[in-house]
C-alpha cells in the first residue's frame, strides 16, 4: 500500500503537467486540487523507554473551489480534504517524551481532515468549518522545518487543551481584519475537546460538548518581508484555564542565495491546575548552505510539567530539495528528561523524512 501511494505521488506531477500549464497565471484558479505525502523512518538509538525503528505516513488530499471564480460568491472560498497516518508511534512506545519529536505520529487513522468555507469583505475575512487552528493562530514559518511537534503549535496548549490541530481538526470560528498589508487582528473560537478516534472514526462527529464547550484565542500578527511578530491569549470556557504566548522571526543575514534566520517563542499558563505550564524554543536556520532552497537548522524546545521538572529537546534538521516539490530531510534530536522525569534516560533519537506534493489547477 505504502509503495503504491509512493508511485502515485511522484508520478501523478509529470502525468498531469501539461494540463496544469494551461491554467492562466494572471489569475486566481477555480479549483486547484493538492496532494501530498510524508513519510518517516524514526528510531530511538539510545534511551528513552527501549530503542527501536518505525515506519510513519501520512497522506493528505483536498479540492480547494474559488467561488467568486466560478460566479457564485465573490470572495468565497471552500476547502475539502482527507487525510491518512499510519505506522509506529515513537515517542508513545520508545522515547516516551512529552512534546511528541514526530510531528506525523499518530497512529492509523483514514478520516475526514478538513472542511471549511471562507469569506474575504476588504480588510475583513471570515474562516468557518473543520480547519486547523495552527494555519491562523501561533503559527511561525520559520519553525516548520523542524519535526518535534512543539515547533509547529506550542506544548502548552496543544498538552493541556488539546486544540484543533494535527491529527485531529474540529469546529471553529475565525474572524479577522487586515489594519493594513502588515498587521493582522484575528479572534477565533473553537470546540473545546475532540471526542476519540475511537468513538469517532471518520472525523465526522462534530458535536460540541457543551461540558468542554469552547475554546477562545486573540492574535496580533505583523509581518514584513523576512521578519514576523505574533502574539495572543487563549481560554478555555470549561477548565476555566488561560495562557499568553509571545513569538518571532526575523532575517538576521542575506548575501547572495544564502540566508540566516533566527526564530524564538515564549508560551505560559499562569493557572496552577495545568500539566504543562511553559513552553520556551528557539533556533536559526542557513539557507542555500549547498544547493539552492536547502535549509540547515540548529534549534531547542523545552516545556516545564508542574511539579516536575523540564523536558528538553535539542533538534538538527537538514531539508535538501532533490527535484521539483520532493525532499529528503535528516534529522537528529537529543532529548533530555523524557517525560519531565529525573528517572527517565535522555534519548538520542535519529529521523530520515521524504515528502512530495503536488497541486493541479484550473479555471474551469
Amino acid at each position: 500500500m505504502t509503495i503504491t501511494i509512493l508511485l502515485g505521488v511522484l508520478l501523478c506531477p509529470r502525468m498531469m503537467a501539461q494540463e496544469a500549464q494551461v491554467a492562466d497565471s494572471a489569475s486566481a484558479p477555480a479549483l486547484t486540487a493538492d496532494a501530498s505525502y510524508t513519510a518517516d523512518v524514526a528510531a530511538t538509538v539510545h534511551g528513552g523507554l527501549k530503542r527501536g525503528t518505525v515506519y510513519l505516513g501520512f497522506l493528505h488530499a483536498g479540492v480547494h473551489l474559488d467561488l467568486g471564480r466560478l460566479g457564485l460568491l465573490k470572495g468565497g472560498a471552500l476547502y475539502v480534504a482527507a487525510a491518512s497516518t499510519h505506522g509506529g508511534m515513537p515517542s508513545a512506545d520508545y522515547t516516551g517524551d512529552m512534546q511528541v519529536w514526530d510531528n506525523i505520529e499518530a497512529g492509523n487513522h483514514t478520516y475526514l481532515y478538513q472542511l471549511w468555507y471562507r469569506q474575504r469583505l476588504g480588510r475583513w475575512w471570515l474562516s468557518a468549518g473543520i480547519q486547523d487552528m495552527n494555519e491562523h493562530f501561533m503559527a511561525l514559518d520559520a519553525a516548520s522545518l523542524y519535526l518535534n511537534s512543539s515547533f509547529g503549535l506550542n506544548s502548552v496548549i496543544a498538552i493541556n487543551d488539546h486544540p484543533s490541530t494535527y491529527p485531529q481538526m474540529l469546529t471553529g470560528l475565525d474572524l479577522g481584519w487586515d489594519l493594513d498589508d502588515a498587521l493582522t487582528l484575528a479572534v477565533g473560537i473553537y470546540n473545546g475537546a475532540a471526542p476519540s478516534f475511537a468513538g469517532n472514526r471518520w472525523n465526522m462527529k462534530q458535536r460540541v460538548n457543551v461540558d468542554n464547550c469552547c475554546l477562545l484565542l486573540g492574535q496580533a500578527l505583523w509581518q514584513a518581508r523576512a521578519s514576523a511578530v505574533n502574539a495572543g491569549v487563549w481560554y478555555h470556557t470549561a477548565e476555566h484555564d488561560f495562557g499568553m504566548w509571545a513569538m518571532g522571526q526575523h532575517r538576521l543575514l542575506q548575501d547572495g542565495r544564502r540566508t540566516l534566520d533566527g526564530f524564538a517563542a515564549a508560551a505560559c499558563s499562569p493557572t496552577k491546575q495545568e500539566h504543562v505550564t511553559a513552553n520556551l524554543l528557539g533556533g536559526l536556520n542557513l539557507g542555500g548552505l549547498v544547493v539552492a532552497r536547502d535549509m540547515l537548522g540548529l534549534a531547542a524546545t523545552a516545556i516545564r510539567v508542574a511539579g516536575q521538572g523540564w523536558e528538553t529537546a535539542l533538534e538538527l534538521n537538514y531539508n535538501v530539495p532533490v527535484a521539483g516539490e520532493l525532499y529528503v530531510s535528516p534529522d537528529v534530536q537529543y532529548i533530555v528528561s523524557p517525560g519531565a522525569s529525573r528517572q527517565s534516560k535522555n534519548a538520542l533519537v535519529l529521523a530520515l523524512r521524504c515528502g512530495m506534493s503536488f497541486s493541479l489547477s484550473t479555471r474551469l
